[in-house]
């Protein structure tokens, strides 16, 4: 497939996506107006299809049906950027396959919820390093995931900041469901049974993981509150897009301060991990991306400035959960630029042998 051909498949898949999205807050409220998203997500679609010789999907249910059923039954040219056998929409929210599709082709704003966008805007603005690394360390601990009211409160009363306090209660909702939930045993959140097992949030992405571990979410244990307390929860963006992906930041990061001394976030979340060796620092950016192909588009999608960066000092890591056989060999198959880039534990033991370049 040509490059322009790519570029407009890309494009179709974004504006579905962005479609969906603010139709179903569409649908949300007392008064129901067509976003004009849906209108451009549909007219780029039927154009498409016309131009292919293709009868257009007419009326909004037919196109609603359309996204509810696996890509290839309506898009078959986008195999190079989605699991084909998978829909865009399910469970009420995006499927775990247009999440991934977003992260790598998508802009942060798309996905991530605001209130951490908007913490690191402000950290940024304020020069607030150990205040963004408090904030940011909360909300990748599992054990913060779910929380009483009196643990909430302590973790507003840890930053001296009125912004930040506000800010990390603005993560959480209230979770009056506890009593029926379980607690995932990977990330902490809430569990909650659909169709007989247990899920984790709308796109159960801990049931991924299950392979690779010692543990099932069918088996997870129920919350330990106690009876009338008040629960809340992150809620469901930040517990995608935040608390997932910084459970191996977290671990990494405790693995290497046993031996190196390492800094969290460093300069406002330029990198997740800085480690401070005898002759030289080197910087850390963990990835969580399942498919290799949208980790090698998200890393040609820096640019080579940034780029540049990860060709000398600083370093892509996979974390175990994700890395799979051959997964390094495709994302260096997939781009031009020749980057570091290399699994947990292939880390591990280039600095333990001091092999890092």
């Amino acid at each position: 497939m040509q490059e322009f051909q790519k570029d407009e498949i890309q494009g179709i898949l974004y504006v579905q996506l962005i479609g969906l999205k603010h139709l179903d807050e569409a649908l949300k409220k007392d008064e129901f107006t067509m976003p004009d998203s849906v209108v451009h997500a549909r007219r780029q679609l039927a154009r498409y299809f016309l131009n292919k010789g293709r009868k257009p999907l007419i009326g909004l249910n037919e196109w609603v049906e359309a996204m509810l059923q696996p890509v290839e039954t309506w898009l078959p040219e986008a195999a190079d950027f989605i699991d084909l056998e998978a829909p865009l929409w399910e469970n009420n929210g995006w499927s775990r396959d247009s999440e991934y599709f977003l992260q790598a082709y998508g802009r942060p704003e798309d996905y991530q919820e605001l209130t951490v966008l908007k913490v690191l805007e402000y950290c940024r603005k304020n020069n607030e390093q150990e205040g963004y690394v408090l904030f940011r360390s909360f909300l990748s601990d599992p054990e913060w995931a779910v929380v009483s009211e009196e643990e909430l409160n302590q973790m507003a009363a840890s930053f001296s900041d009125e912004f930040l306090k506000q800010q990390i209660r603005a993560c959480y909702e209230p979770f009056a469901e506890w009593e029926q939930a379980r607690k995932c045993p990977y990330c902490g959140w809430s569990l909650l049974k659909k169709s007989g097992l247990w899920r984790c949030g709308h796109a159960n992405v801990c049931f991924d993981l299950e392979g690779s571990n010692k543990w099932s979410l069918q088996t997870a244990e129920p919350f330990p509150f106690g009876k009338d307390t008040r629960v809340y929860r992150l809620r469901p963006g930040i517990h995608r897009y935040t608390l997932i992906p910084g459970i191996p930041e977290k671990r990494i990061a405790e693995n290497l301060s046993k031996i190196h001394r390492i800094e969290r976030y460093p300069e406002q979340d330029r990198f997740d991990l800085a480690v401070y060796l005898d002759h030289r620092n080197i910087y850390l950016d963990v990835k969580c991306f399942r498919s290799p192909v949208h980790l090698a588009t998200y890393i040609e999608r820096l640019g080579s400035e940034r780029l540049e960066e990860f060709r000398t000092h600083a370093w892509f890591v996979i974390p175990r959960e994700y890395a799979h056989k051959d997964y390094i060999n495709r994302v260096r198959n997939r781009i031009e630029l020749q980057v570091n880039i290399c699994e947990e534990d292939e880390l591990y033991q280039l600095l333990k042998e001091g092999e890092v370049p």
